[in-house]
């Protein structure tokens, strides 16, 4: 029996099946992750990795996101929401000083961490939303004017900015997110997208079930965000914000290799630690060599794009 591959959602290319998910073993993953046992509940069905051979995007079947319990279940977990990321100044310096009209749109804006920033930077005009009703109700105890709304449903603007972080990731039709996100922009306004660029530095050797399924349903990297910006009618500028040197990234990714988690230690006890495990340690320089690079320098684990008018 024939099955038919299912199509790339950036580009619609056939895709070829990569690796598979069961419940269990992501159930089991998440368990671990938070310390914690979830109902079996919140993961709905097995997953089917797919790769596209054109755009490079990785993406389940069946396509079928984290339901409501799902993330109820999640944003009760300590340390689930960041309360800060560094591309939240990346993105704050870029958008630039409060203005006369200047308004901003936070996507997937979780309990505002990013809004409370910007209001800190004297910026007045700014709304959010977020399809979780207890980081909608947390959002408004701080005062914040946010709507539990998907961006395809949400009829406000125009917006000089609209901020999405850590959002394009979970859905399933990442063609429509950019298409009606791009439609609120006021003439001139830029979208700003921060991702994890996939894989994370983390994952060469360590399943993360944050960035799979039914959390993460698409695995993003240059060329599935430059086929998209295609798609769209859009420019896309990626951004590779992140600092870190090579060497940090070489000991974070040994690091979840041996031991399954990002030990901290001096640099010497890090050598000391690389020498026991010579084979692991060469595994990891090698495959760090040849990470794809972003204008010259090594991807980061998250990558920022930002979307203009084409």
């Amino acid at each position: 029996m024939t099955h038919t591959k299912p199509s790339c959602p950036i580009c619609r290319s056939a895709a070829e099946p990569v690796y598979t998910l069961g419940r269990d073993k992501i159930l089991s993953a998440l368990n671990r992750f938070f310390n914690t046992r979830f109902d079996q509940a919140i993961v709905p069905t097995d997953y089917t990795m797919h790769r596209c051979p054109a755009c490079t995007l990785v993406f389940p079947e069946p396509m079928l996101p984290g339901n409501d319990a799902f993330y109820h279940a999640l944003v009760k977990q300590p340390g689930y929401y960041s309360d800060y990321r560094p591309e939240y100044d990346v993105v704050a310096d870029l958008i630039g000083a409060p203005q006369a009209h200047k308004n901003i749109l936070d996507i997937g804006c979780g309990e505002g961490d990013f809004l409370v920033l910007m209001r800190k930077r004297q910026h007045t005009a700014l709304e959010g939303i977020d399809t979780t009703e207890a980081s909608v109700t947390r959002c408004r105890e701080k005062g914040l004017n946010v709507t539990n709304s998907r961006i395809e449903t949400f009829g406000g603007g125009p917006f000089q900015a609209i901020t999405a972080f850590h959002c394009l990731e979970h859905v399933d039709d990442p063609l429509a997110f950019i298409r009606h996100s791009m439609k609120l922009l006021a003439p001139g306004g830029k979208l700003y997208i921060a991702t994890p660029y996939s894989p994370q530095v983390s994952e060469m050797y360590w399943f993360h079930p944050l960035n799979h399924p039914p959390h993460h349903l698409l695995r993003l990297n240059e060329k599935s965000y430059l086929r998209l910006a295609a798609e769209t009618g859009t420019k896309a500028e990626l951004i590779n914000f992140q600092h870190a040197s090579f060497t940090s990234m070489i000991r974070s990714a040994f690091s979840f290799a041996v031991y399954g988690e990002n030990r901290k230690g001096s640099s010497l006890e890090m050598m000391g630690r690389m020498l026991l495990h010579p084979m692991v340690s060469y595994k990891v320089i090698k495959n760090m060599w040849r990470r794809e690079k972003i204008k010259g320098r090594t991807a980061g684990s998250d990558i920022l794009v930002v979307f203009t008018a084409a």
